[in-house]
Order: structure tokens, then C-alpha cells, then sequence
């Protein structure tokens, strides 16, 4: 899905989950299943605290390379 995410991630999934999660800057999260890190990047963009985990230690890698 790239750096980004997809074209449906960036309008859909990731607005309507910061919506729904409704975050505030200052706050952690936990992203189970968090892949390359797309959605973790868009939360940690917005000020607040995020730790990813993922089964695969590749996408775990690419994720950590990206927010270095």
C-alpha cells in the first residue's frame, strides 16, 4: 500500500478511524496488526504517543525504517 496507503485508506479508513477513536494529542495508543505502519504514522503525525506490533518482522522493520 506504499508509504501512504492506498487511495480508500487515506479517504475512508484513516479519517473515519481518527473520528472514531477519537484521540487527542498526548494520548498512546497500541496498533495490533499495524503492518508497514501507514495508520501508525498518520496517528503519530497527529501528536499522539503510538506502538506498533505486527506478526511479520519485515513489515515491522519497513515500518521502523520509515519513522526513523
Amino acid at each position: 500500500v506504499g508509504d501512504q496507503g492506498n487511495a480508500y485508506q487515506e479517504a475512508v479508513v484513516m479519517p473515519g478511524a481518527w473520528r472514531f477513536l477519537n484521540l487527542k494529542k498526548g494520548d498512546s495508543v497500541l496498533d495490533l496488526a499495524c503492518g508497514q505502519g501507514v495508520f501508525s504514522h498518520c496517528i503519530y503525525e497527529r501528536g499522539v504517543q503510538v506502538e506498533g506490533i505486527d506478526v511479520s518482522g519485515e513489515l515491522i522493520c519497513y515500518a521502523t525504517r520509515r519513522s526513523s
